[in-house]
């Protein structure tokens, strides 16, 4: 146990609300609505595929992580975002599978999730 999940300490030192923004799940709900607005200004800039940016959008829309596997990429990685993009690619032909994060880096996505939850 740590301060911020204390019984009684934690109401000196956390605050409910940016602890939601925090969590893991507004986190990755970020990253995916990030991934998803990608692929369609993308499509719309002709950029990837219309078919694609369609098919990448379903699959952030449905994505269920998978949590455990996420904890062993980043303890790999450094980061999240491959093993989160390998979990949406799963989901996806090969062609949206390739046209997923297109032109994006993974500071991108965090950065941008972050920003999108921080106003």
């Amino acid at each position: 146990m740590n301060v911020f999940d204390h019984p009684f300490l934690s109401g000196l030192l956390g605050d409910g609300e940016i602890s939601g923004l925090l969590s893991a799940e507004a986190d990755l709900a970020a990253m995916l609505e990030f991934e998803a607005a990608l692929a369609e200004a993308q499509a719309r800039a002709g950029l990837v595929a219309a078919a694609s940016a369609e098919k990448i959008a379903r699959a952030a829309g449905e994505f269920g992580a998978d949590l455990e596997a996420l904890k062993t990429a980043t303890a790999r990685d450094g980061v999240v975002v491959p093993g989160l993009l390998a979990q949406i690619r799963s989901s996806l032909d090969e062609k949206a599978g390739k046209e997923l994060h297109f032109g994006a880096t993974s500071q991108d996505v965090i950065d941008t999730s972050f920003a999108m939850r921080a106003v």
